[in-house]
């Protein structure tokens, strides 16, 4: 437990934040050793120094000797020295003190020192356990998008909640701007209302709660977005690079359709770190004007490219510059999901030769260009020899396919990506003009890479929440398509988003009787309102209900802290 004089005063009826009124003198016991010692008795007497956290115990002595004789420092003893004895007692008090400093040959002389502590000293979560109710539960947790700090607080926190915003402003000197989320997640966007709590005074920045412009970087990837207009989560980048490295690097580039990307999280990075060739999809403008101008800002072609560098003449190879890292490419679009899918076979087929090929072997004589200019000046270019054979190769085989195909989807729209499967019916169908073709498609069906909520619980003994969720999710899916999977389903289960709620990836291959539409979709209603907004409202009402003291007693209910959702609840 914390000394009593080493948190700050309490505050309670505070409203709005006086820094002012954060100060403390904290009165000490300090013992003056010459400087050049002072090392050695540090280390002699640590179990007797203050050890207060971001302190220093050894300090400089402000009436050190003057100029000519040698300097000494303070050594600042444990706050309860003081209570037991004035200093010139405390010799006497501590044996084991002087009992070190004789052995080290040092003079003993307890002087007082007076510790002023003030705002600054304070960490948030200290500022605000001094500031709300005793009862109530300190949030200083948030979502930091760039320089906006993303908070979730609840009802409880309201009347506090411009307090709590410039505190965080304080003590993140990365964050510049605080918000807080108003509501669920309620636009077919996922976008959410926000309200600005505080701003830092001293950086001069155009946010207001509609308009949130920021950049964050994430996977070897600069994203530049407003928050206040696209989806964007933080804590998504584990799962972002987990999806990217496990599907997307193989002996040869993919060639990946995400039909909801969003500002590009899984399409930068595939393109920018595994040259997959990817079409990104988004129906919301502005993230597809994002997505736009994120692939500019990361060097990653989107359409044919331009001419290829000129190759230096002899004599010129010492001064010859580098060429940037090949690069994939990611075809930007702003369509319906459904739309997207449907057509992306066609489009595929219609843009492969005039931008898709082209982009790679642009790409691989960037890389072989890059070679030589390593050579040139006597490094090893095998790795760019490498990586351009390697796109070479995709390029050769993608030519030898009469129907090109991607060999990924990706569907992350956790609320309802699930009832848009339905538009893998068919997929194939027209394309599949001859028997040999449609073995060879039947051979080529893709793996999608779907996001999804599940609440499935364990119901059987022996079974694990990873088996409940796959159970539930496996089923889903074959509801919606209308057919059982005809191969191996594989459900990771990424986050808790709420109380019994998780959020997951299934990667399946689609039914060969769905992409030759064979068979009739299932009902896409529920996945589509599976969001469920009456969860967290229900989620809400049992967290009130957890909050309110108990008949007979003082205080919230010990299962306030369980009721707790996350900050991105209605993710």
């Amino acid at each position: 437990m914390a000394h009593p004089l080493r948190v700050p005063p309490l505050r309670r009826a505070m409203r709005e934040l006086d820094r002012t009124q954060f100060a403390r003198r904290v009165p000490l016991v300090a013992l003056r050793v010459p400087a050049a010692k002072a090392n050695k008795a540090m280390k002699a007497l640590d179990s007797h120094l203050l050890n207060w956290p971001r302190l220093r115990n050894l300090i400089d002595d402000p009436n050190s000797p003057p100029k000519g004789t040698p300097p000494t420092k303070l050594m600042l003893l444990k706050a309860d020295v003081t209570a037991r004895a004035d200093p010139a007692k405390v010799p006497t008090e501590l044996p084991q003190v002087v009992k070190a400093l004789s052995d080290l040959e040092l003079p003993v002389e307890a002087v007082p020192y007076t510790l002023e502590l003030g705002y600054e000293y304070w960490s948030a979560d200290e500022i605000l356990k001094a500031v709300l109710p005793e009862d109530a539960e300190v949030i200083t947790a948030f979502e930091a998008v760039g320089d906006v700090a993303h908070m979730n607080l609840r009802s409880h926190l309201l009347p506090y909640k411009n307090l709590i915003g410039q505190v965080i402003v304080d003590k993140n000197l990365r964050i510049n701007t605080v918000v807080n989320k108003t509501s669920s997640i309620h636009t077919q966007f996922r976008t959410f209302p926000l309200e600005i709590l505080a701003r830092r005074a001293d950086v001069e920045t155009n946010h207001t709660a509609t308009h949130l412009p920021t950049t964050v970087s994430e996977n070897g990837i600069t994203f530049h977005l407003d928050f206040a207009t696209v989806y964007w989560n933080s804590r998504l980048h584990t799962e972002h690079g987990r999806l990217v490295k496990r599907y997307f690097s193989g002996d040869r580039p993919a060639l990946v359709a995400d039909a909801m990307c969003g500002i590009g999280p899984f399409a930068l990075p595939a393109a920018k770190s595994q040259l997959a060739c990817v079409f990104a999809n988004d129906l919301n403008p502005d993230s597809y004007k994002w997505l736009v101008h994120n692939i500019g800002t990361n060097a990653i072609p989107s359409d044919a490219p331009a001419p290829a560098a000129t190759e230096p003449k002899d004599g010129e190879e010492k001064f010859f510059a580098m060429p940037p890292p090949a690069a994939g490419l990611v075809r930007p679009f702003n369509l319906c999901a459904r739309e997207f899918v449907r057509a992306s076979v066609a489009k595929l087929n219609d843009e492969y030769a005039t931008v898709v090929r082209p982009a790679c072997l642009a790409a691989a004589a960037n890389e072989e260009l890059r070679a030589r200019t390593k050579e040139r000046k006597h490094k090893d270019g095998a790795a760019h020899r490498a990586t351009a054979e390697r796109l070479r190769n995709a390029v050769a085989h993608w030519d030898a396919l009469e129907v090109k195909t991607f060999e990924h989807y990706v569907m992350n729209l956790p609320a309802s990506a699930l009832g848009f499967l339905d538009a893998f019916h068919g997929l194939y169908a027209e394309h599949a003009t001859t028997p040999a073709l449609r073995t060879a498609l039947a051979a080529r069906r893709p793996l999608v890479h779907v996001y999804c909520f599940t609440r499935a619980q364990p119901s059987t003994p022996g079974e694990t929440d990873d088996m409940a969720c796959t159970r539930d999710v496996q089923a889903r899916i074959e509801q919606v398509l209308g057919t059982p999977l005809d191969a191996p389903i594989a459900v990771h289960r990424v986050r808790l988003v709420a109380p019994r709620k998780h959020m997951c990836c299934a990667s399946f291959t689609v039914p060969e009787k769905v992409v030759f539409g064979e068979c009739v979709a299932g009902d896409i209603g529920r996945e589509l309102n599976y969001d469920a907004h009456d969860e967290e409202e229900l989620v809400e009402r049992e967290d009130k209900r957890a909050r309110e003291p108990v008949e007979g007693s003082s205080g919230a209910s010990p299962v306030a802290k369980k009721a707790r959702v996350d900050a991105d609840a209605a993710e």
